[in-house]
C-alpha cells in the first residue's frame, strides 16, 4: 500500500443553524492493511465524517506494538454505509474504537482529498474540490 495523507475538511456555514446531529459508534479489529466497516447509512457523505479514537496492536503476547506502520490507521467513509481503515502493515492486528458524526442540517460541509506520500516531502497539499478559510473549517 502506498501511504497517503487523508484529509477531511468541515466548512461551518456564516450564519446560525440549528443543531441535528447523528452519532454512530462502534470498535474495529484490523487484520490487514485495508478493511471495510458496515454502519447504518448516513444521508450524505458530504455531512458527515468519522474520528478514530484510539488504536492498539498487540504481538499476541500481552506487549503492545508501537510501530507506527502497524498501529496507526486512517479511516473515512468511502460511501453512506461503509468507513474504510486504512494502516501501513498488517503484521499485528489492531482494535480502533471509532465515531461517525453526521449533520442532518447545514451544521457544516465535509470535503475531502487525498494524496500519495513520497520522499522526505513534508508539506502536502490535497485538492479537496473547495475554497476553505481558517476561520470557517476544522482540518
Amino acid at each position: 500500500m502506498v501511504p497517503a495523507v487523508i484529509l477531511a475538511i468541515l466548512l461551518f456555514p456564516g450564519y446560525p443553524v440549528r443543531a441535528a446531529y447523528r452519532v454512530r459508534q462502534g470498535t474495529t479489529t484490523l487484520t490487514s492493511t485495508s478493511q471495510a466497516q458496515s454502519i447504518s447509512a448516513v444521508n450524505s457523505i458530504s455531512r458527515a465524517f468519522v474520528v478514530i479514537h484510539y488504536y492498539y496492536g498487540s504481538d499476541g503476547t500481552g506487549n503492545v506494538e508501537y510501530n507506527a506502520d502497524v498501529g496507526m490507521a486512517s479511516a473515512y467513509l468511502e460511501d453512506t454505509t461503509t468507513i474504510r481503515f486504512n494502516r501501513g502493515s498488517s503484521s499485528d492486528d489492531v482494535t480502533v474504537s471509532w465515531t461517525v458524526i453526521e449533520a442532518l442540517d447545514e451544521e457544516f460541509e465535509v470535503f475531502r482529498g487525498s494524496q500519495a506520500r513520497s520522499g522526505t516531502a513534508t508539506l502536502y497539499t490535497p485538492s479537496i474540490g473547495a475554497t476553505v478559510t481558517g476561520d470557517t473549517c476544522f482540518a
